[in-house]
């Protein structure tokens, strides 16, 4: 599982809705071991596991992505350091492109990648694709 950034074409609960921008924050592993502490003791707000925000609060966004980065700095080394590095930098540089495009709100969250991009498709547990449907259902 990962932790991601995503955007719908309208509300997150409608079935109707699209994904229209989707980007990957860290593993699951890496979100908990590192983002998390990262979060804390930065006192982010806005862009954490579970959270929501709009167009309007970028800069806070942007603002809280360079607090991230300077924790980073402070506190990792080597390869933990280079790959949360990569992705803060990655996150800054497509925010403000995916705001440019119409949608709703930005949501941060952990995901299954079956479940996330199974919204028409379903999947065994061994991960095949076996049948077609139009709704979300998690199996």
């Amino acid at each position: 599982m990962s932790v991601g950034l995503y955007r719908y074409s309208g509300d997150i609960n409608d079935k109707n809705t699209e994904l229209i921008f989707s980007e990957n924050i860290s593993s699951e592993v890496f979100y908990q071991r590192y983002w998390v502490k990262a979060i804390c003791e930065s006192k982010v707000k806005l862009f954490k596991d579970g959270c929501d925000f709009d167009v309007g609060d970028l800069n806070i966004i942007m603002s809280e992505l360079n607090a991230l980065g300077a924790w980073a700095s402070e506190n990792l080394s080597g390869i933990d350091l280079k790959y949360m590095s990569e992705r803060i930098e990655n996150l800054k540089s497509v925010l403000p492109q995916a705001c440019k495009c119409k949608g709703g709100k930005f949501y941060i969250f952990k995901y299954n990648r079956k479940i996330l991009f199974g919204w028409r498709l379903q999947f065994d547990l061994m991960g095949q694709y076996f049948n077609s449907f139009g709704n979300f259902r998690p199996l």
